[in-house]
């Protein structure tokens, strides 16, 4: 899904096109009922279609939390050397992860990617990710990267660092 979605949107037409199939499947019924011609196969199917259609109404509201970006965000000052941050992810079992390096997004000044450590641990359900002895003092400001898989380069989340004084 594309960053930015209208979640709220998508929640909605999900279950309004629900509510418009259960109308439309409910009026069809009465009117083979009313005919004779509405059949086991046909009930049961309709019953079928109906609990599916719930299923998806049901799942939707999970399917859009697990696509939405994770941001793994820290807060420092120009003197820290070293932070932990930990976020829950979707979980693909325990993957190789990489870090890139973290650009600070108004000068030229980086934290490189030997000083992040990105892993995936506990089930592979969780994100971990360590700056570790880093040059001090830093630039303050915004830096951005990400940490992405080794095997296939697509992104498991953001990092963010912003350095205050």
């Amino acid at each position: 899904m594309a960053d930015g979605i209208n979640y709220a949107g998508e929640l909605q037409s999900t279950y309004t096109d629900y509510i418009n199939n259960s109308y439309d499947r409910l009026n069809r019924a009465l009117d083979e009922i009313s005919t004779r011609d509405y059949t086991v196969n046909r009930y049961l199917s309709d019953v079928l279609d109906s609990w599916m259609g719930l299923a998806n109404v049901l799942r939707k509201p999970y399917e859009l939390v697990s696509d939405r970006k994770r941001l793994v965000a820290f807060t420092l000052t120009p003197t820290d050397t070293q932070a932990v941050q930990a976020i829950n992810i979707p979980n693909h079992g325990v993957i190789a992860v990489a870090s890139s390096s973290l650009i600070e997004v108004t000068s030229s000044a980086t934290i490189p990617a030997s000083k992040v450590t990105a892993t995936i641990v506990a089930n592979g359900d969780m994100l971990v990710v360590r700056l570790d002895n880093l040059t001090t003092p830093l630039t303050t400001g915004t830096y951005l990267g990400n940490v992405h898989r080794t095997d296939t380069g697509d992104e498991v989340a953001k990092i963010r660092v912003d350095v205050a004084a």
